[in-house]
């Protein structure tokens, strides 16, 4: 999901569903970030808040190692390690905290995914 407070409140840009290989599902998210970020024309560079489901402690890693000069953008209100992963409303956490991230530093552009599989 890329997220925009360009003009007054915020508004969903994107959505862009993601089918990636289920046994490497932490991935997904970085490959759903790429191909929105590629389909917008925008990079991480003009991300001013990125916010992935971090259910697991390898996707900060992957995050880190795929973008190291950006972890100052990424969950800046905790993730899901640190305040938990309810089932059926973690892409709403998301999303708000993108928006109440994006409101606390002024920016203008946000970045969502989380990354899943099927059983």
């Amino acid at each position: 999901v890329y997220i925009s407070n360009e003009k007054g409140p915020f508004r969903i840009h994107s959505i862009m569903p993601w089918a990636g290989n289920p046994q490497f599902s932490p991935e997904g998210a970085l490959e759903s970030d790429k191909a929105i970020l590629k389909r917008t024309d925008l990079t991480m560079d003009d991300m001013d808040v990125v916010e992935w489901n971090e259910a697991f402690a390898i996707i900060d890693a992957l995050f880190d190692k795929s973008y190291p000069d950006h972890m100052g953008k990424y969950n800046m209100l905790g993730g899901a390690l640190a305040y938990g992963h309810p089932y059926g409303c973690s892409g709403a956490i998301l999303a708000l905290h993108c928006m109440a991230a994006l409101e606390s530093c002024n920016g203008r552009y946000g970045l969502c995914a989380i990354a899943g599989a099927r059983h």
